[in-house]
């Protein structure tokens, strides 16, 4: 549903319309690859199932809103990550000027982190100063999946972090 307020640049409109495919209740689920996978890992190295042949796992509900006015994206999260639940907050907004989106996160823990998003034909791209992923959406918009990476120390070597798969949950009145 998009809500967004006509008056503002065209261009700004159509950006925020792409994320119209993000509101709704999502199901995710996420593998963790290994803590070392070392600096010769390649990007599709297999993901750490520790001792008990079971991957470290992260499930969550996530749920897109429009705030009022249609300028911001709100996205909640309550997430079971293998540490413990975090919960949080994150709205995107379009930033016309740098045609990038911006993306300010807050979770239960205290932290805060500032990301931006670029979407290119169908791949969409969010990166931090420790973070990156990259994903699609598939299944006529039912799954959006991709993988993340983060950096190996204080090096500028990326190496995969988790690999990430949503799915809208149909049933929510949102969907």
């Amino acid at each position: 549903m998009s809500v967004h307020d006509d008056t503002a640049s065209p261009v700004t409109t159509a950006a925020l319309r792409r994320l119209d495919a993000f509101v709704g209740t999502w199901q995710s689920v996420g593998t963790f690859y290994s803590d070392d996978p070392g600096e010769d890992a390649p990007a599709d190295a297999p993901a750490n199932t520790g001792t008990t042949g079971s991957a470290d796992r992260m499930l969550a509900t996530d749920r897109y809103v429009w705030l009022p006015g249609g300028a911001f994206l709100a996205h909640h999260w309550d997430a079971k990550m293998p540490d413990g639940r975090t919960q949080g907050v994150e709205l995107i907004g379009y930033e016309a000027d740098r045609q990038v989106y911006s993306m300010h996160a807050f979770d239960s823990h205290g932290s805060r982190t500032t990301m931006h998003a670029t979407v290119d034909a169908d791949a969409w791209t969010f990166e931090g100063d420790d973070l990156r992923f990259t994903g699609h959406f598939q299944d006529d918009g039912a799954t959006f999946r991709g993988r993340w990476l983060r950096r190996a120390g204080d090096s500028a070597t990326w190496v995969p972090w988790m690999e990430l798969t949503l799915t809208r949950d149909a049933s929510s009145p949102d969907a």
